[in-house]
């Protein structure tokens, strides 16, 4: 499993603390500085394991919070960040932080399209499935059928974030191609 950090506050005053979810909104519990987590995650990993840094205050804003897009940085580790992302705009101003990844959720998309176009844009994006109860917000799809559709559409990752246990995981999607049989 992927360690989810959540981030809060301003410069000099970023905070985090436990993951729970009200609804489909990330609230944080036992509020502790930001730093301190993501060296417990840092400590936590190996040096191929990503973290994610999710956006607390993006989600409540419906805009991502552009201090920790550009004072959040982490080395020896890829640092995914989830915030939330409703149209193309959304996806640049993530995109000019120091992170190795951007995933989208799935459920704040309001261009049908947003993933191509963001795809086109950078091989650093990826869907980003939020499961309750065993389906994704806003498709009611499982897990399962979720990869074949991103697999279908081209996307080398499908993230899924399970609001149940708080965890993630990533579905990478690397397809082998074997040779045919010739006559």
């Amino acid at each position: 499993m992927i360690p989810i950090v959540p981030a809060s506050g301003k410069r000099d005053a970023f905070v985090s603390g436990t993951l729970r979810f009200d609804g489909s909104m990330p609230v944080i519990e036992g509020e502790r500085p930001l730093r301190e987590v993501l060296k417990e995650a840092y400590d936590s990993t190996q040096q191929d394991d990503p973290i994610i840094l999710l956006d607390v205050d993006g989600f409540g804003d419906r805009f991502l919070n552009g201090e920790l897009v550009k004072e959040i940085r982490i080395r020896g580790r890829d640092l995914w960040f989830i915030t939330y992302v409703e149209n193309l705009e959304d996806v640049i101003s993530a995109l000019t932080g120091s992170f190795s990844g951007l995933g989208i959720p799935m459920h704040t998309m309001r261009e049908d399209d947003l993933l191509d176009k963001a795809s086109e844009m950078s091989d650093l994006v990826f869907p980003a499935a939020f499961v309750r109860n065993g389906t994704e917000l806003s498709t009611g799809r499982r897990p399962d059928e979720l990869e074949i559709i991103c697999r279908r559409e081209g996307f080398p990752r499908l993230l899924i974030i399970d609001m149940d246990q708080l965890s993630a995981e990533d579905v990478s999607m690397a397809i082998t191609v074997s040779e045919s049989p010739t006559a």
